[in-house]
């Protein structure tokens, strides 16, 4: 399917109750996300509640790769109500495919009403934005906390 818009691609949508969605970086020939991790690129994106959602970006991010991740993040946005925060920390290579992607992703999420945060961007990604002078068009959170990373909340003592 060659649809310019991963919001109107079916392949891409999941359940917001869903749990755990991966998708590799071969997928987007393959009829949709596959819970398969493929040794390039992995992403993970999980509920975090009140309408939020959190991707967790693990390998290699570049032109071979950055499609697939934007159509999952674009899918994560679509099914999210306020906020899709990207884990960047397990990022090992980021090139300017990578970050035209965030760039993307960052416009339609404006465009929509929600929030697109970087968390915790990997010292290759966080270099990247510097040297292009982009870090400051987006919120970056150098180090999310608790539900922020789909993690349960300590009960108090």
């Amino acid at each position: 399917m060659t649809s310019s818009s991963p919001f109107r691609d079916p392949r891409f949508r999941f359940r917001p109750d869903a749990a755990d969605l991966r998708v590799p970086a071969d997928s987007a020939g393959s009829g949709g996300p596959v819970h398969d991790s493929g040794p390039q690129l992995d992403v993970r994106v999980t509920s975090v509640g009140g309408g939020r959602y959190r991707a967790r970006v693990a390998g290699d991010v570049d032109l071979d790769s950055a499609r697939q991740l934007e159509w999952a993040l674009a899918a994560a946005l679509h099914t999210s109500e306020t906020e899709l925060a990207v884990d960047l920390a397990a990022v090992t290579f980021a090139d300017c495919a990578a970050l035209n992607t965030l760039l993307r992703l960052h416009t339609l999420a404006r465009e929509t009403g929600r929030t697109f945060v970087l968390d915790a961007p990997s010292a290759q990604v966080e270099r990247l934005l510097q040297l292009t002078g982009t870090r400051g068009t987006f919120t970056v959170r150098s180090s999310p906390t608790g539900t922020e990373r789909g993690e349960p909340v300590a009960d108090e003592q």
